[in-house]
């Protein structure tokens, strides 16, 4: 079975476009969202240099984080207060027939030292690019409706 069909991914349940998404592209999605999803410090880096291009690009509401130097620096474990975060994709379209620029919509779940959840809608943009033989963000631009 594909890492993204796995239960525990964020894309088990998400409905995908009827233009065939490459597997390689499922796949980094999946590590994408495994390795934003981790507390652990590696898994930061690993962003950096294993799923965005040199020159990739995130950005979330109005935070910008340029470059894989930037990236891999900029997601060193969990906030304080916050237990785990989890993504959940309901529902993917592509805006090509490449399957090279997507657009994902879903749902966040943040757990928190108290016990407590909050869940919150999010909307993303993936845009996906070669590199080095493989796929790698380009671009990961994400909308968020709650914020922790």
């Amino acid at each position: 079975m594909p890492s993204y069909q796995s239960p525990d991914s964020a894309l088990a349940h998400a409905e995908w476009p009827t233009t065939p998404i490459p597997e390689p592209i499922k796949t980094l999605l999946h590590s994408f969202f495994e390795l934003g999803d981790s507390t652990s410090p590696a898994d930061g880096a690993r962003m950096g240099t294993e799923i965005f291009t040199p020159d990739g690009q995130i950005v979330v509401n109005k935070r910008v984080i340029d470059g894989a130097e930037e990236i891999s620096n900029s997601n060193h474990g969990k906030p304080p207060g916050l237990q785990r975060r989890k993504h959940r994709i309901d529902k993917i379209y592509t805006c090509n027939e490449m399957a090279d620029d997507l657009m994902l919509f879903g749902v966040v779940t943040w757990t928190f030292d108290d016990g407590q959840t909050r869940e919150g809608r999010f909307a993303a943009r993936a845009v996906v690019v070669v590199s080095e033989g493989r796929p790698r963000l380009k671009l990961y631009q994400g909308w968020s409706f709650e914020h922790v």
